[in-house]
């Protein structure tokens, strides 16, 4: 149906996506996408005043948004049957709010990546459709290019100072925004912009070990690892069905004298592609480390940089795995995540980092998805250092 702009929201869902309950409604038996309370406890955040719902109805479907002085908004949770949502709202706000949990739903709780498809025009569109999918992140562009998604619902009323904003800040709200034509599929960039951090890549510039990755498009990836043992290796990888496919490698030997590495063997076919700046195209064996990586660093903001990776050791485990400090970054995220945790070792070593990010969503969804993620306690004296030089 025709995406009509008026002052009312309303979404449509599939009546198959709508009563699914292990992928969205959890305890919500009766079709309901979120709880009412959560929305209000959102809007309160947002407007930083404390919002009320209550709800008149006796199947408890209807809810009303108000404060003390004003009402704000009501929302009607549709029975499976009727598979709608629709709401109404004196505020932008209060509709951002309850799209941002109906969003948040669709994506249970960050597990699937959203995608909002805008079809025919990006300011006046004829439909905007919301689909799932896979929970394969690091093929999201692939995925989306071949059109691989499961529909979930389609927005068929919004306010147009909605639309503007969900156009605007589509990151913000959970989802990738693409945008559909005659002319093919666009994937709309995203609406955060990326922290002015240096991630370092050669010895003298984390002399303690680490293990640096990064990609432009989530299907290539190039890792560079450094064993303050008198190891340094370089690595391209792509996604496949498997995995992580490497393509060629580079080993480089520390030789002759005290921190000087130079190139001993190549690996597969070597190919440097535009978006590796950080590397010399021209590469041959006997080749000093600083001739073939030739910037100390590269940087987050790099629009080459689509997510990147930095892993420092904190100390061994067991024979198959580290506690880790990690620092990842992902262009739809609204900040870089820092945390320490254990990581299964690899006799590849690019692995051991490919390994572990194949696992976090890198998506604007994880945003909500909490689990995997801990705070530390304290920083330690390897954080310290490492913030130290990304900051730098």
């Amino acid at each position: 149906m025709p995406l009509t702009i008026d002052n009312e929201l309303k979404i449509v869902f599939s009546k198959d996506f709508y009563t699914k309950k292990h992928i969205l409604w959890g305890r919500f038996v009766d079709g309901r996408i979120v709880d009412a309370s959560e929305i209000a406890s959102k809007i309160s955040s947002i407007l930083n005043e404390i919002v009320h719902v209550k709800t008149g109805d006796v199947e408890k479907r209807k809810f009303t948004f108000y404060t003390k002085v004003s009402t704000l908004g009501t929302i009607y949770f549709g029975k499976p049957e009727e598979s709608y949502v629709k709401a109404s709202a004196t505020s932008t706000k209060v509709y951002s709010a309850i799209l941002e949990k109906i969003f948040k739903a669709v994506s249970a709780d960050g597990k699937y990546p959203v995608v909002m498809e805008i079809a025919d025009d990006l300011e006046n569109p004829g439909h905007i459709y919301v689909n799932v999918l896979p929970k394969e992140y690091l093929k999201i562009y692939e995925n989306i290019n071949k059109d691989i998604v499961e529909h979930a619902c389609e927005i068929t009323s919004i306010p147009r100072s909605l639309l503007e904003d969900l156009i605007r800040r589509h990151s913000e709200y959970g989802v990738i925004a693409v945008y559909k034509s005659d002319k093919g599929r666009k994937i709309l960039p995203p609406t955060f912009k990326p922290p002015k951090h240096n991630i370092p890549l050669l010895p003298k510039t984390c002399p303690i070990g680490f293990i640096a990755g990064y990609s432009p498009n989530l299907s290539k990836w190039l890792v560079l690892y450094y064993d303050p043992v008198g190891y340094y290796g370089i690595e391209c990888y792509k996604v496949s069905e498997d995995g992580f496919k490497s393509l060629w490698k580079l080993k480089f030997v520390e030789k002759e004298e005290l921190g000087t590495y130079k190139l001993v063997k190549i690996e597969g076919k070597l190919q440097i592609e535009k978006w590796m700046k950080i590397l010399n195209v021209k590469v041959k064996t006997g080749s000093k480390l600083e001739e073939v990586v030739t910037k100390n660093s590269f940087k987050v903001e790099d629009p080459n940089v689509f997510s990147a990776f930095f892993i420092v050791p904190v100390k061994r485990i067991s024979e198959e795995a580290e506690e880790c400090e990690i620092y990842v970054y992902s262009r739809y995220w609204g900040s870089p995540k820092l945390i320490r945790t254990n990581l299964k070792t690899y006799k590849e070593h690019g692995l051991t980092g490919l390994m572990w990010i194949r696992d976090v969503n890198l998506t604007p969804s994880m945003k909500w998805l909490k689990t995997g993620w801990k705070v530390l306690s304290r920083i330690s004296l390897i954080t310290a250092c490492v913030l130290s030089v990304l900051k730098s």
